[in-house]
């Protein structure tokens, strides 16, 4: 996808895609599952899994917006799974949501620079074949 070019760790990478597989009724509880899984394969420290919370979130709703998925559902999903892993493993729960929730929102703006950029181009075409010739 043209700009999308914030790459995810080839590890949440993985785990974006088994999530994204899932079928739609079984998303929101394979996103937690999915979830708990990845932060088990970091090291346990606390800021190792809120980043990897925060590049999930990030990576998941970039995935969801370029198959046309529904955003708001992800990102109820990721809160609620970052809630869920936190209370799993001993994080903060605000700590896990509020990371998941820079994540979706690192997505959010990147997503809004896009479409800005594509019906930027857009207006731009059809100005340009509508446009009166200067003489």
């Amino acid at each position: 996808m043209i700009g999308m070019e914030r790459k995810a760790s080839p590890l949440v990478a993985r785990a974006v895609d088994e999530m994204v597989a899932e079928p739609d009724d079984r998303f929101s509880g394979g996103v937690g599952e999915r979830l708990l899984a990845l932060l088990s394969e970091v090291h346990p420290s606390a800021d190792t899994m809120l980043i990897v919370i925060r590049e999930t979130s990030d990576a998941l709703i970039r995935r969801v917006w370029e198959s046309g998925g529904d955003l708001e559902a992800a990102a109820r999903t990721l809160i609620r799974a970052a809630i869920h892993a936190a209370e799993t493993t001993g994080l903060s729960v605000i700590r896990a949501a509020m990371a998941a929730a820079r994540g979706i929102l690192e997505a959010a703006e990147e997503i809004g620079i896009i479409a800005e950029r594509r019906i930027g181009r857009v207006l731009n075409g059809r100005m340009c074949r509508t446009a009166a010739p200067l003489s």
